[in-house]
């Protein structure tokens, strides 16, 4: 934290005491801190890419840089499109892939706003001088040349965080989620090195598996490609592309089950008008192959009793995916009246 112009470093003693005037070594968790410097310089590129896709209107709302992830706010008043989130992943991936060069240096702050497309988050107040973060070419370019145009085409930040050397070593990024958080404002969360290509994997997969659900409308294949989806993190892009395969392979499921289920109502009503034809006298017990469905046994039933009106008829079918049997019964108005229930 700063404090009075110094950097407070903030701690708790695990052991031993500590008094004023004692000297500490600090060091670096490098594994942590190497995944901050991913995130933060790809918050960086995220930041540029987002003003080259949906304009100079985007500001900066605030943001999260932490060893496993990176969160980004903006201003801009509707979800990002498909094609809006592929084109920012593919700016950002151009300079990780193209090992751009990021460069740091001091500047007065004055001479250092008037740097043709520098961002600087609105409200916020910067020390002078002020640290320039650019991604591309050097800050002493930047200064000399302030109004080139070239600069435009680049990510220039004023900040004081920690960076990659090269946008190269983030090795990966991709774009996980996105969401409202206020009026006005856009959230998107998005990973970078080995997570993110782990990401990306599985969003392959994912795809994959929603696509051969559609292909079979299989149940279980439809079951299993969902429980991926909803398991695992992938990319939101490829999240979205499953998404929708898994609502076509539904709805593709749907219809063949409504198909399936007409057909074995149709087959049990003529099973069950032969077996009204074939039984002798008004008693009719019989199984008729319907399955589970109690709608086609039901159907069923009608068809022996339009045959059996002063009749008394009991049906019944085995399911064995579930192992359960279905009994339906009915019994003419005057055989109730003797006494007989259904």
């Amino acid at each position: 934290q700063s404090a009075g112009g110094f950097v407070l470093h903030i701690g708790r003693l695990v052991r031993g005491e500590i008094r004023v005037g004692d000297v500490v070594e600090a060091r670096v968790d490098r594994a942590r801190r190497r995944g901050a410097m991913a995130n933060h310089t790809a918050t960086h590129l995220l930041n540029f890419a987002l003003r080259e896709v949906l304009g100079d209107k985007v500001e900066q709302k605030g943001s999260l840089v932490a060893p496993d992830r990176l969160r980004f706010d903006f201003s801009h008043d509707a979800p990002l499109t498909d094609e809006e989130l592929a084109r920012v992943e593919a700016i950002v991936r151009e300079r990780v892939e193209a090992d751009a060069q990021v460069f740091t240096g001091m500047a007065p702050l004055e001479q250092a706003r008037r740097i043709n497309g520098v961002r600087a988050v609105f409200g916020e107040t910067y020390p002078d001088p002020v640290r320039v973060v650019c991604v591309g070419a050097p800050v002493e370019q930047l200064l000399a040349e302030p109004d080139s145009p070239l600069w435009r085409t680049l990510p220039i930040e004023f900040c004081g965080g920690t960076h990659l050397r090269r946008a190269g070593e983030a090795l990966a990024f991709t774009i996980v989620a996105e969401e409202a958080v206020a009026r006005g404002v856009r959230r998107v969360e998005a990973l970078t090195g080995e997570a993110a290509q782990e990401a990306i994997e599985a969003g392959r997969r994912a795809v994959a598996l929603a696509q051969r659900a559609l292909e079979t409308a299989d149940a279980a294949v439809i079951e299993q490609a969902a429980a991926f989806l909803q398991e695992r993190t992938t990319p939101l892009l490829d999240r979205r592309r499953a998404q929708r395969l898994l609502d076509e392979a539904r709805e593709k499921r749907k219809v063949q089950d409504k198909a399936q289920a007409r057909d074995l109502r149709a087959r049990a009503v003529e099973q069950a008008r032969r077996i009204a034809e074939e039984a002798q006298g008004p008693v009719v017990v019989a199984r008729v192959e319907a399955g589970g469905d109690r709608q086609a046994l039901l159907a069923a039933l009608d068809a022996v009793m339009a045959k059996k009106p002063d009749g008394a008829v009991l049906l019944f079918s085995a399911d064995a995916s579930s192992g359960k049997v279905a009994i339906v019964a009915r019994a003419a108005a005057a055989l109730v009246e003797r006494g007989l229930n259904a």
